[in-house]
């Protein structure tokens, strides 16, 4: 074990109690952190820990029956939470389920509050944004990190944690390197897992992207992908001329989460790359003018049972971009 001495590192926990609903997972997939104790309202109203304290006895005492040291306890992770954890501290947050930690770097300056459910599943109110890594920890290598309460700083972490969290900064920053002609197909395999139900999942994202990849191949591209990228084209001086963000839905948060992502990874890019949205239908116009006005396109697929189609002719019109004065001169 080393002290943490480079960076803060915090163990968040988003879960219902010690054995409740474990929502790691919905906040991985939204970039968010967030906890519960929700009916307090927006964190920023209070003017002291006190404040947050005697509020949460006012709430909560019942169904705590009447544990002052838990209700304590809970009142200090939201107090850590608002007041300790920084924009740019590294957060892990326990996924029970699959036995691993997610791990990411704080984006907000504060703490928000949004009532708005997480994927209509987490109604955990009291948010921060995150910029997770691709990268997973296994419980089985990194066993038990810190205790109990809901928001706690990491002060020993293992050796090996510590490099991992330094070469996540490559990763977190979007710096995941890229080589011409190195494309590796995403899994296709359909799995299931227990909850409540059975539940199938169907890999609709890399059919998608496995025979957009073919498609462009066979045109003769260069193409490449990585933890971060789906997939992007270089041409024939090495520079990045597209960049593919793939959704299997096209729901506005899913279109909004694609344009930031688009933004993000093509920024060190000179010139910057054609960014093209890769949905399977096309968005409703409002969405389409949105996304046209900002200089990003849309690709549409079409699914068929467990087939994926892309009209040639939306792939030729697509491509033309990259052709244009207007890319060369960006």
């Amino acid at each position: 074990m080393i002290r943490c001495a480079e960076q803060t590192i915090w163990k968040i926990f988003a879960r219902e109690g010690k054995n409740g609903e474990d929502y790691a997972d919905t906040c991985f997939r939204t970039g968010v952190i967030a906890v519960g104790w929700s009916d307090l309202d927006d964190l920023n109203i209070f003017s002291s820990y006190v404040e947050l304290k005697q509020t949460m006895l006012r709430y909560y005492r019942s169904s705590y029956h009447d544990n002052l040291r838990g209700l304590a306890q809970g009142a200090s992770s939201l107090w850590r939470f608002r007041e300790d954890v920084k924009k740019d501290d590294w957060v892990i947050c326990p996924y029970k389920t699959s036995r691993i930690y997610y791990i990411g770097k704080i984006l907000s300056e504060r703490v928000f509050y949004d009532e708005k459910p997480l994927y209509n599943t987490c109604y955990f109110a009291h948010r921060r944004y995150v910029n997770w890594s691709p990268q997973v920890l296994s419980f089985d290598d990194y066993g038990p990190l810190g205790g109990q309460p809901t928001v706690a700083r990491l002060l020993f972490v293992p050796r090996k944690l510590d490099v991992l969290t330094k070469e996540n900064l490559n990763v977190i920053n979007g710096r995941l390197p890229l080589s011409m002609s190195n494309f590796s197909n995403e899994t296709e395999d359909e799995y299931e897992y227990e909850r409540k139900k059975k539940v199938v999942c169907t890999k609709i994202h890399a059919k998608a992207i496995n025979v957009l990849a073919k498609m462009l191949k066979e045109r003769g591209y260069n193409i490449s992908n990585n933890k971060c990228v789906d997939l992007c084209i270089f041409d024939s001086n090495g520079r990045m001329k597209f960049l593919f963000e793939c959704k299997a839905d096209t729901e506005p948060y899913s279109i909004y989460t694609a344009i930031g992502q688009l933004k993000f990874h093509s920024a060190n890019n000179d010139p910057i790359p054609q960014g093209i949205i890769f949905l399977p239908a096309l968005p409703d116009d409002k969405l389409e003018r949105i996304i046209n006005s900002i200089g990003l396109k849309v690709l549409p697929y079409q699914v068929y049972g467990n087939k994926i189609s892309i009209q040639e002719s939306d792939l030729d019109k697509i491509l033309s971009f990259g052709d244009s004065l207007e890319w060369r001169l960006r």
